[in-house]
């Protein structure tokens, strides 16, 4: 794992005037676009290396640390500071110290707890803190052990498929609705299948089982869809008499995740949603405490990387006209493409596929499963993605 305790990559020109709590996707963003209008910055982590989700969330299968690193050390490169194992309590500490504005990026880093008998029991853990301590080099210890996984999301089929190759015997995922509706990424769900994994749908958790204080196995009732609920989605319902019990060692939910606002919790803070997460203006991402801006997961509950980093840039922007400054990003000169037409769409051709390590490989180690495009291949998708003429 690489050291980065309390890394400045390259001195700060001046003073930094804002501190940035976070260096997820939507941190670091927000750090490198005020660099590049010469606003200094300090980005605090609580955790020994930055990355947030990257780092510790998505494992090296799906995006390679080697990778992930070499772009942290870019970004930091523009003269950010970046101290680790920094824990904030509160944004209004830093205001405290001096610092003109802060930028709250803690993400949404902690896992939604699941309200079943024996959840409390030694033997559970949830899916976050599970891939989190694994990649901070505390992986709970996997091997020949029988896995159960609750839930449907990347963070689940994540954990299986860590659980898979930290040498589990059997590794199954449990999910209360059908395959169609799991929320992972559709080739995630299948590579999950190609490495081994089992997963049972229409399945809803009832009670976590133990004996003589060690985990032995989990219950839970088949289900059918019901009538749609307000979201328009057809609710499970719990077939009668249809208890089953599948022994296990260790059980891992893994149904969602819940925004960390913990810095924004003081009096007189930043105003809260009704979802506990942090209250935006939508254009500004500024607050109701004017020197204090927020974006990412902690404002829109889990999403995606793009949308973090975007939030980080706008968060920058907003952050350089209130500081005095234009809020004009250099050589910002955007693009514009002209959407092709159905007609054009059909005569497309069908995308590359992506090589694969071999499955024993997959199975039983970290390295990257996709392998990307050959030179010929990118061209062709370039081609494909752009509608232009590459031979020209």
């Amino acid at each position: 794992m690489k050291n980065y305790d309390r890394l400045t990559s390259k001195p700060a020109t001046g003073k930094p005037e804002v501190a940035i709590i976070g260096s997820g996707p939507a941190g670091l963003s927000c750090a490198y676009f005020l660099a590049l209008m010469q606003r200094p910055s300090v980005v605090f982590e609580k955790q020994p290396i930055p990355g947030g989700m990257l780092s510790l969330g998505i494992p090296e299968f799906r995006l390679p640390k080697e990778i992930l690193y070499k772009e942290i050390d870019f970004i930091l490169s523009h003269g950010i500071e970046l101290r680790t194992s920094s824990e904030v309590n509160s944004a209004k500490e830093l205001l405290d110290k001096g610092y003109k504005a802060v930028f709250i990026g803690s993400g949404a880093q902690q896992g939604k707890s699941i309200t079943i008998d024996g959840i409390e029991n030694q033997g559970v853990i949830d899916a976050l803190a599970f891939l989190r301590d694994r990649s901070l080099g505390k992986g709970l210890n996997c091997e020949g052990k029988k896995i159960i996984v609750l839930g449907g999301g990347n963070a689940a089929v994540d954990a299986a498929r860590c659980a898979m190759r930290l040498g589990a015997e059997k590794v199954t995922i449990l999910y209360r609705r059908t395959r169609e509706e799991m929320p992972a990424y559709e080739e995630e769900i299948e590579e999950a299948l190609r490495e081994g994994i089992e997963i049972v749908t229409l399945s809803i958790p009832t009670r976590i089982i133990s004996k003589n204080g060690c985990l032995t196995g989990i219950e839970f009732v088949r289900a059918e869809l019901g009538t749609a609920g307000e979201d328009g989605r057809r609710r499970p319902v719990p077939v009668s008499k249809s208890e089953t019990i599948i022994e296990c060692d260790i059980v891992i939910p893994g149904i969602g995740q819940v925004s960390s606002i913990e810095t924004a919790r003081f009096d007189e803070g930043p105003e809260l949603t009704d979802w506990n997460t942090i209250n935006v203006n939508p254009v500004t991402l500024a607050t109701s405490v004017p020197e204090i801006f927020s974006g990412g997961d902690c404002v829109t509950g889990p999403s995606t990387v793009i949308e973090a980093i975007a939030a980080g840039q706008r968060a920058a922007i907003s952050i350089d006209k209130l500081l005095g400054g234009s809020g004009t990003l250099p050589n910002d000169v955007g693009f514009s493409f002209t959407k092709p037409d159905d007609e054009e769409l059909a005569k497309a051709p069908p995308r590359a596929k992506e090589k694969t390590v071999r499955l024993k490989k997959q199975q039983r180690g970290f390295a990257e499963v996709i392998l990307g495009f050959g030179n010929k291949q990118a061209l062709a998708e370039a081609g494909r993605c752009l509608r232009c003429d590459l031979e020209k």
